[in-house]
Formats: structure tokens, C-alpha cells, sequence
């Protein structure tokens, strides 16, 4: 199921970005589409508590199979060990969560962005378990499906597989973040950090080196969605040149082919672009609609 993240959509409100979207509904069949929360960094983001962006969503909703929601994290540390910061940060969530609700969204997708300061990796794990626990509840007290995205402090695909698991909660597959090498590994040298980093950044052939790559970390594509498996509940589709996520499908190295067709292509789950068009011509998001939807079409021969 192909659809949108309105996030990056050129725009300079989300009504504008919905109507970027129905456009190119006319054409290609976008059956899902992603609205964002964070407004601090996208204009066309849901301003919550907004009646005219909740009509805007409402609008939308009608015309899509399948709504998401992506949650804010701006300036949130639910792991904290300040009680006060962890309470702000689930309440901002909530709140989000609400919205949601409000307009008939199907799931939604939480980056699991904060830091505990003990700086103990196997007690941080433990307090996102009791976070992700938490939120998972919350969300399905109001009928969400709850998606753990890998991305910012949780890129391992086994971490996120193993929190997944434990909170009862799905997972927001980003396919860009599996590019996303972890170059902050305490174990590696200053040299080897810079040797990852040079490789990564100035080589037309990014991500040779497969240390601390997540995409690399179980053993390939097959090995990375079949320890993800059925947990995988949408898929965020764009490509990375070694310097920037967030590319075009034709302006980077990963194998988003493969990796599209493996996690959701053969199932029906939203599988959104999420590649920053703004500032594009509209013929940069159309040539990437017509590769997915090229894509779609030889994965439902097969």
C-alpha cells in the first residue's frame, strides 16, 4: 500500500500539503498517507489543538485506507532521570495521542529520541521497556496502533526488535535510518570513527565498511526483516548518499528495491514516502511515485 508523508511535502500549512497530496492521488494510486506533529521543524505539520488542522486531517482521512500519525520528540527525554522532564515529555505525547483520536487515525510512530544520564546502556534499555510499555498502552486505550520507529537512539534493528517485543508494540521500519551508522560505538577508536566517517561521506560507494551499519548488523536484507518480521506495521521509504537521509529514491546507495519489495510490498502496510521533496520540482516526487509504483506492480506478478 504506497502512500505519503506530508512532512516534507513542499507547503507553507498542512492544507496546502493535503492538497499536494490529492493531486498526485489523481494519479497513482496513494491509498495511506503520515501527518506529522513536530512543528518546530515542519511548517506543514497538525498544529494540535487546532480545529482547522483537525478539519484539514479529518478531510484526509476520508480519502486514505489507512491514517498515521507521527508523534513529536523535540526537546523530549522520556528516558530522563529528572522526573519532571519524563513526566513533560509523556505528557506532549499524550496529548499528540489524542490528537490522533481526534482525527480517526490508524497508528502511530514514535522516535525514541533521550538519553538517560547514568550513561549505563543496559539501564537505559530497561527504562525505554517501561516507556515503550507505557505509551503502548496509552495508544491502544485509544485504539492506535503503537510503531517504535528505528531511529535516533534505537537504530540496532535487534534492540528495536527486542522492545518491540517486550512493550507489545509494532515497528515504523525507516529504511533510510538502517544507513544511519552508529559512529559514537565506545568501542571503537578515534581513527576507526574517522575512517568510517570519510568513507561513509566522500566515497561515491558509501557504507563499504559494514561495522555498526544497522542494515548490515543480522546478516543482510533477509537477515534484517526476518528479525523484524510481522512486527513491521508501515515502512518509511527514502534513500542516503553517505552525508544526508531524507534523499530521493534515485539520489543515494541503499537498496530500497530489495528492502521495499521484503518488508511490505507483499503486505498490506502503508509503505510512505518520506524523502524531502521541498524546494523540488513536483517532477522529483513524481518520478519516485512512478518507481514505487513500478516496483508495486512487478512484487504483485511475482
Amino acid at each position: 500500500m504506497i502512500g505519503l508523508s506530508l512532512a516534507r511535502l513542499d507547503g507553507s500549512d498542512l492544507q496546502e500539503a493535503a492538497d499536494c497530496f490529492r493531486h498526485f492521488q489523481e494519479r497513482y494510486p496513494l491509498a495511506s498517507c503520515e501527518i506529522h506533529t513536530e512543528r518546530s521543524l515542519f511548517p506543514t505539520a497538525l498544529t494540535l489543538g487546532n480545529d482547522r488542522s483537525i478539519a484539514v486531517c479529518r478531510k484526509l482521512r476520508q480519502s486514505v485506507a489507512i491514517l498515521g500519525l507521527h508523534l513529536p520528540f523535540m526537546d523530549l527525554n522520556p528516558v530522563s532521570g529528572n522526573p519532571r522532564v519524563v513526566k513533560m515529555s509523556l505528557e506532549v505525547l499524550e496529548e499528540a495521542m489524542d490528537a490522533g483520536v481526534d482525527i480517526e487515525a490508524d497508528f502511530v510512530v514514535f522516535h525514541a529520541r533521550g538519553r538517560h544520564p547514568s550513561g549505563d546502556r543496559l539501564l537505559e534499555m530497561s527504562r525505554w521497556r517501561e516507556v515503550l510499555t507505557d505509551l503502548g498502552q496509552r495508544a491502544a486505550a485509544r485504539n492506535l496502533r503503537f510503531c517504535l520507529e528505528n531511529a535516533d537512539n534505537l537504530r540496532r534493528p535487534s534492540e528495536v526488535r527486542e522492545l518491540a517485543e517486550a512493550a507489545g508494540i509494532d515497528i515504523c521500519l525507516d529504511i533510510g535510518h538502517l544507513f544511519e551508522r552508529i559512529y559514537d560505538d565506545p568501542t571503537w577508536t578515534l581513527a576507526r570513527r574517522a575512517a568510517a566517517r570519510i568513507q561513509d561521506i566522500f566515497s561515491p560507494r558509501p557504507f563499504l565498511l559494514k561495522s555498526n551499519l544497522p542494515a548490515a548488523e543480522t546478516g543482510g536484507i533477509d537477515g534484517l526483516i526476518g528479525t523484524l518480521g510481522k512486527r513491521i506495521h508501515c515502512v518509511h521509504l527514502h534513500n542516503h548518499n553517505g552525508r544526508h537521509a531524507h534523499r530521493p529514491l534515485s539520489e543515494g546507495t541503499v537498496p530500497w528495491r530489495r528492502l521495499a519489495g521484503h518488508a511490505g510490498l507483499t503486505r498490506d502496510i502503508p509503505i510512505l514516502l518520506e524523502a524531502d521533496y521541498r524546494g523540488r520540482s513536483s517532477d522529483c516526487l513524481e518520478r519516485d511515485l512512478r518507481l514505487l509504483t513500478g516496483l508495486a506492480r512487478e512484487v504483485g506478478a511475482q
